[in-house]
């Protein structure tokens, strides 16, 4: 998900981006084969693959169902015990090819400090049996080390489904912690001691790789999306995204978090609430040299589950601004 600064190089050929990365095959010297599905595409000027592409370990593209059970040795590390300084290494014990995580569901806004949970998250795969592996590791510098991989299985069916992925977290101290996926400042958890009373879903989409700052430690929040219209979809998977546009995106700007937090009523014959919605933005580190002119931008966010036939408020304007959906399979845009 780079359109903030790669996509402005394929559509305005004439801007000049210091930073924005060239593509190349195989062939000019990555060493790689970059594939989505049975499709070969091109990898950037980092010599990685792009969103939702896996390196091919044949050199071709076609469909792999991956290592069998024979492939596994006796002595191979569990990931919950292999420690690496690369959230990449090949020593985390994860077998399938390296996809960052594209968002996270959890079931409170908060995480229970001094428990090990689940931290659920999601891969756009749109396959019929996606899946995926991941691995945690802790860090003393309260950081939580997120790898997420995508795998490959050969499924004789149709549809068009997320990776849902579960990664298992250790007990954590009380307070803020910060959260790296695949190596790239994501997203924040808070921790704090379990509490009485109705959940309080929430979903985060992950906040965009600067690909002139890798590896930045933490979040770089500069404001909040502008929204000048906003619609909600509902994706082939059955799922709730919000949509925002902003008609006047600048070209140095990226998505950082968005995030998606549902108080649900708590009547029973009366199912629904209020969704309330943040698009977080950050400034690239690339030199760019923008023109002048207004940029379209589309922001996409997933929303909590929703209840089947629930009235629900989208509350995206710092509670001045809001959307009433239904949650009946059908999207709907703000008038």
């Amino acid at each position: 998900m780079l359109r903030s600064v790669l996509g402005l190089c394929l559509l305005v050929p004439t801007l000049q981006l210091m930073g924005c990365a060239a593509h190349h095959d195989v062939d000019e010297g990555c060493g790689i084969v970059c594939c989505r599905g049975t499709d070969r595409v091109s990898a950037t000027d980092g010599c990685v693959c792009p969103d939702l592409a896996r390196v091919s370990t044949s050199g071709t593209c076609a469909m792999d169902a991956g290592p069998g059970p024979d492939s596994a040795t006796p002595d191979a590390p569990s990931p919950r015990d292999a420690g690496t300084d690369s959230p990449l290494d090949i020593d985390v014990g994860l077998s399938c090819t390296p996809t960052r995580a594209q968002y996270a569901c959890m079931a409170d806004t908060t995480t229970p400090a001094g428990e090990a949970f689940v931290l659920p998250m999601g891969i756009r795969a749109c396959s019929c049996c996606p899946n995926g592996e991941c691995h945690v590791r802790v860090r003393d510098d309260r950081t939580l080390e997120v790898t997420t991989t995508l795998c490959d299985i050969d499924c004789d069916c149709e549809g068009c489904n997320d990776a849902q992925i579960e990664c298992e977290v250790p007990p954590l101290g009380e307070g803020a912690w910060r959260v790296t996926v695949n190596g790239e400042a994501a997203m924040e958890l808070r921790a704090e001691p379990p509490l009485l009373g109705a959940a309080e879903p929430r979903c985060v989409e992950l906040a965009e790789v600067d690909v002139c700052a890798p590896g930045r430690p933490g979040l770089a929040i500069s404001g909040e999306l502008n929204v000048d219209s906003i619609c909600v979809d509902v994706t082939e998977t059955g799922a709730y995204e919000a949509v925002f546009i902003d008609t006047c995106w600048g070209c140095g700007q990226l998505d950082g978090p968005c995030e998606a937090v549902l108080f649900p009523r708590t009547d029973p014959d009366a199912p629904g609430g209020v969704i309330q919605v943040v698009s977080y933005t950050s400034e690239t580190e690339c030199d760019v040299d923008c023109p002048d002119v207004c940029i379209r931008h589309e922001r996409r966010c997933k929303l909590p589950p929703l209840v089947p036939g629930g009235v629900y408020a989208v509350d995206y304007g710092a509670g001045d601004r809001a959307l009433e959906l239904i949650a009946d399979g059908r999207g709907t845009c703000a008038p």
